[in-house]
């Protein structure tokens, strides 16, 4: 009688599992009694496919007899006809080889490709291995990879790993592939030994998947602390680097921790890094425990709130502007201390109302930033005069100095900066060098445009910014 363990291993194989197949290997009575137990099955059920492509390896393999390449291929064949993938398989491969007939590539190939639609992780090793050596087909690199990728993704079987362990070496789509797989599993000395000579790309791939998968909230805390430690370990980078306080940043928001959140958004650089998504959950934080508030807290918090929900619009996100204009209506009314009533937007809402509503915040935002911006003009114009007076020179303005004067009267009167300098008149005496425009650069940045841009651009005119439907007038340098 076998043992336990073949009997299990032919009861796997008899349904249709591949690894059991491939280990499947009967010798002494372990061949009787496996003929006996195919030929039950297929006494009762001729169209069992599984049965029939076992009856074929055992004539393949000549076990109970000698090889019969000839009966093999008759049982393989009823075997496809009835189901078996890994029949297709198993002939897509004799036709590649020439085993029991001539070599018949497009024929296998057909197989292969039929195998592959059944979503066979064999047959896609077995097309992938031709397209990597190119044997009976064109070579296709990034076939290849596509192919072990989709396999490797089914079953995790080893051949597919040291295929794009060994394609890795010289080919980018299966080293990107092979990071995948390792980040996945958490292989990070697999990762270190892949990226041994570029352990910088090693950094920005790392940085980029957790990245992404913080915005997917499908990584565990513990092990992106242990990638942060890796990092910082194994490559070139500073506790302090742009793209681990990025990182840092979304693991606070996502344990809403505003202290934090905020210390690290203070740090970054806003208008390359943080997304519109980020800047709505950044918004939201600020309202978390807010309910056992005083009052004045509440509005500040709110107001917040409402600040980086008003830039998340503005960088796209959709969902942003309802909950904006809920808020700017809850404090408003926390102002006027009346009573929040929880009304829907769809219901009752006087769209005049609503566009005044948000015009009131948005000029409270410029005033905010211009006076900020107006802070920073007087202290270069009183250094500016300063300096002059210490060289004694003549108390008329520099040039840098009369145009610094000018651009804050401008803002003064309510415009923005990046409108400011827009206008012609003030475009044509900002010169690409200097202390004035390296200090007029960082403080457009901040507004998200670029100078240089708006120094090229034609002269522009912000006459309406389109919400919803809806017109809020912001600017007009014409009127």
């Amino acid at each position: 009688m076998p043992s336990p363990e073949f009997i299990e291993l032919l009861s796997k194989a008899l349904e249709g599992d591949v690894a059991a197949n491939s280990k499947l290997d009967p010798s002494g009575e372990e061949v009787a009694f496996a003929k006996s137990i195919i030929t039950e099955i297929l006494s009762k059920n001729p169209n069992h496919p599984h049965a029939l492509y076992l009856c074929g390896l055992m004539h393949e393999k000549g076990k109970g007899g000698v090889k019969d390449l000839v009966q093999a291929i008759q049982f393989y064949e009823r075997a496809i006809a009835c189901g078996s993938v890994i029949a297709l398989d198993k002939r897509a491969r004799m036709h590649h080889y020439g085993i029991g007939g001539p070599v018949n590539n497009p024929e296998a190939i057909r197989l292969l490709e039929q195998g592959i639609g059944l979503g066979d992780s064999s047959a896609m090793y077995s097309r992938g291995f031709m397209y990597e050596l190119g044997s009976g087909c064109e070579e296709n690199a990034t076939s290849a990879v596509m192919l072990y990728k989709k396999a490797y993704g089914i079953d995790q079987n080893s051949y597919v790993l040291t295929r794009l362990i060994w394609m890795a070496y010289t080919n980018q789509d299966a080293r990107e592939a092979l990071s995948l797989i390792y980040f996945k599993e958490k292989k990070l000395g697999g990762l270190e030994r892949l990226y041994l000579l570029n352990p910088q790309k090693l950094k920005t791939f790392l940085c980029q998947e957790i990245i992404k998968r913080l915005d997917e909230s499908s990584l565990d805390e513990e092990y992106i602390q242990s990638i942060i430690d890796f990092v910082l370990e194994k490559t070139i980078t500073s506790n302090d680097d742009e793209q681990l306080n990025y990182i840092r940043f979304k693991i606070a928001l996502l344990q809403l921790d505003t202290i934090k959140a905020v210390d690290l958004y203070c740090n970054l650089d806003v208008r390359n890094c943080v997304t519109a998504q980020d800047l709505f959950h950044f918004g939201h934080i600020f309202l978390n425990g807010i309910g056992g508030l005083a009052q004045k807290d509440k509005i500040s918090r709110i107001g917040k709130a409402c600040e980086y929900l008003y830039q998340s619009h503005k960088k796209g996100d959709k969902n942003a502007y309802p909950v904006l204009v809920k808020l700017l209506r809850d404090k408003e009314t926390l102002e006027n201390n009346t009573p929040i009533f929880d009304v829907s937007l769809d219901k009752g809402v006087d769209e005049k109302q609503e566009v005044e509503l948000v015009n009131r915040f948005i000029q409270k935002i410029k005033q905010k930033d211009n006076l900020s911006t107006i802070s920073i003009f007087n202290s270069f114009i009183t250094a500016k005069k300063h300096r002059r007076h210490k060289k004694n020179k003549e108390e008329r303005a520099s040039k840098s100095l009369q145009l610094a004067q000018d651009m804050v009267m401008g803002l003064t009167q309510g415009f923005e900066l990046p409108d400011v300098i827009a206008l012609p008149e003030n475009k044509s005496r900002i010169k690409s060098r200097g202390r004035f425009f390296m200090m007029l650069e960082s403080m457009v940045e901040k507004t998200g445009h670029n100078l240089n841009q708006l120094l090229e651009d034609t002269p522009h005119t912000l006459s309406s910014v389109e919400q919803s439907n809806m017109q809020l007038v912001i600017y007009n340098p014409n009127t």
